[in-house]
């Protein structure tokens, strides 16, 4: 009898297929190292976010006075297109880190993504600009949260993980309580270079927990090997990365030198971490389509407000150093209490929607604050207001995550932050222009700066230029903020839309809506095509 299998491609060999996979496997967790002390838990994402937050807050008066050095003239149109651009790099990158995330483990990507967002505070004192050029570059692997996100994921069910949530924002919170006015306190006692010291070795402390005390979370959940296909690449998006950075580049290239990893099954589609392809497919899906609206409108005006919410405390309502950050301690108490206390109530006896809501028409309130207030008490009527709106995210995380599959988390994740990335983009650069736009464009006080205030009008006269507080009326001096209250406004409406729980969408749950076959944001056939074969 005539032997057949001579004639037959020993490439396709089963054997040997299954020789490749585990070969691949074992390079894989030679990469993915649980490590680590004790089991993975929510704690080891919290001590990792308080430590890089509390490094930058450290840091609040000393990147202030440095902005204004550097750029002595449209400091706030700079600061929002050095977070713009931020922001935009944060969009582009985070849906690819987060898929990664989920084939190559979360402790990896917390290592990366803590040591880029940290890396420019040494620079702040040796080369300023250089300070703020890597800061826009850092967006690239700035995405802190959406790592932690899915790590809190892997180690939670269902119906904590709302409140694992909180405690995140809970802690990114408690993290800007001490740390403005330590640095305050330390700057006037010491100098800003032992500030900026300080902040340097609190990021490396940062890194070393990550390496030798995260355990990795994701081999003792990830049981079944996840498609990823190389295929659809963007070459518009690719370009526009390498155009911005050549690290890009680097990255690009890789996949030319694991052609078998990425062959076997691996393989990462780029609908899934292209986020040009995201926006794009993102409307079929009635659910992701108003979470991501929602999210769009509602942290747009958040992002452009915290990236001058300190310089606009100084320069515009004359705030000092020790009154920024007492008020600052103030928000990070109040957000505390409602992301930890409030929050769980609400979720628990009203669900993930009204908390939503909750939070939007808390946030609707205090920008309208902001944006009259000319008097002290209302800012801190404001800051308590906003507080408590800081229970939105939180909640939309959490909804998200229980939509999303298990194996999924880190992807979805990166979704809705590359949102949140786009968001830290144009929310800057929004409210940089309108300030601009009507001349809101103060100095950084000097010590001979004088201030002086009538019924009708406050002025504060800086390098002998006088620059009014008010620009429509002495009741606005925040435009910004009042078009950020009508966009939080809009998301309200949209977030009445939202389902009261996702099972409602078909009755099933998220058992059988999968990221392909529902949300459409990957919009790859076959792949779906193949898990309806095993379902």
């Amino acid at each position: 009898m005539t032997d057949t299998v001579t004639n037959f491609d020993s490439s396709t060999h089963p054997v040997n297929d299954e020789i490749k996979r585990t070969k691949f496997d074992y390079r894989r967790h030679k990469i993915i190292k649980s490590g680590g002390f004790g089991k993975p838990s929510v704690y080891h994402g919290l001590v990792v976010i308080f430590l890089e937050f509390f490094a930058w807050g450290l840091l609040t008066n000393p990147v202030i006075s440095t902005l204004n050095r550097t750029f002595p003239t449209h400091t706030f149109l700079m600061n929002g297109v050095i977070h713009g651009m931020k922001g935009l790099l944060t969009f582009l990158s985070s849906p690819l880190l987060g898929a990664y995330s989920d084939v190559w483990g979360r402790k990896s990507f917390l290592l990366i993504t803590v040591f880029f967002t940290c890396c420019p505070i040494p620079l702040m004192k040796i080369s300023p600009m250089w300070y703020f050029a890597l800061i826009s570059i850092s967006g690239l692997f700035s995405v802190t949260f959406s790592v932690v996100y899915a790590y809190v994921a892997d180690v939670t069910d269902e119906n904590s993980r709302g409140a694992a949530y909180g405690l995140v924002t809970a802690t990114f919170a408690a993290s800007l309580i001490t740390s403005p006015a330590i640095g305050a306190h330390l700057a006037r006692l010491y100098s800003d270079n032992f500030i900026i010291a300080l902040g340097t070795a609190v990021a490396i402390l940062d890194l070393l927990f990550i390496y030798f005390m995260v355990p990795e979370s994701l081999p003792e959940r990830l049981r079944i090997d996840q498609k990823v296909s190389w295929d659809k690449i963007d070459p518009f998006c690719v370009s526009t990365a390498v155009a911005i950075l050549d690290l890009l580049f680097i990255y690009f290239m890789v996949p030319e030198s694991l052609p078998e990893r990425l062959r076997i099954d691996q393989k990462v589609s780029w609908d899934k971490i292209d986020p040009f392809c995201a926006l794009r497919n993102i409307t079929h899906d009635r659910f992701i389509y108003l979470i991501c609206l929602i999210v769009l409108l509602s942290y747009l005006p958040e992002a452009g407000q915290y990236s001058c919410f300190f310089v606009y405390l100084r320069l515009v309502l004359g705030f000092s150093e020790d009154e920024v950050a007492y008020f600052i301690a103030f928000i990070g108490i109040l957000s505390c209490i409602a992301q930890t206390i409030l929050l769980a109530c609400l979720q628990k006896y009203f669900g993930a929607k009204e908390t939503i809501m909750v939070g939007l028409f808390f946030q609707i309130v205090q920008l309208a604050a902001f944006g009259i207030a000319t008097s002290n008490w209302v800012m801190w009527f404001a800051g308590g207001l906003a507080a408590l709106s800081s229970l939105t995210y939180p909640s939309i995380s959490a909804f998200v995550s229980v939509y999303a599959r298990e194996d999924q988390q880190g992807l979805v994740q990166g979704m809705v932050n590359g949102v949140r990335g786009l968001c830290n983009g144009l929310g800057p650069a929004l409210f940089g222009f309108t300030f601009y736009l009507f001349n809101v464009d103060l100095g950084y006080p000097s010590p001979l700066a004088l201030t002086k205030t009538n019924s009708n009008l406050t002025t504060i006269i800086t390098n002998s230029k006088p620059i009014y507080s008010t620009m429509l009326s002495r009741d606005v001096p925040g435009p910004p903020f009042l078009f950020g209250a009508l966009l939080a406004t809009i998301a309200l409406m949209f977030s009445l839309l939202l389902p009261i729980s996702v099972s409602n969408l078909n009755g099933n749950g998220n058992d059988m809506r999968t990221i392909e076959q529902n949300a459409r944001l990957l919009n790859s056939k076959d792949d779906a095509n193949d898990n309806n074969q095993f379902d």
